[in-house]
């Protein structure tokens, strides 16, 4: 069962700000502990986040995306 549930929107653009490196470094810490973790994202994940512990939920992005990732 995964409980923690990860925003990786920030992450995800080309040139990410401080959040979005923030994220990334936070998420490379859980992907090499091997943490169970869902990735809640507006498009796809790279490849190399994409573990047998891992799990992606995409969602369409738009005023609404947090309420259809509840």
């Amino acid at each position: 069962m995964r409980i923690l549930a990860i925003d990786v929107r920030a992450a995800l653009v080309p040139q990410p700000t401080g959040k979005g490196q923030w994220l990334r470094g936070f998420l490379f810490e859980f992907l090499s502990r091997s943490v169970p973790v869902t990735l809640l994202a507006d498009a796809p994940v790279p490849q190399e986040w994409l573990h047998a512990h891992v799990e992606v939920r995409t969602f369409s992005h738009g005023p609404f995306w947090h309420l259809r990732s509840a």
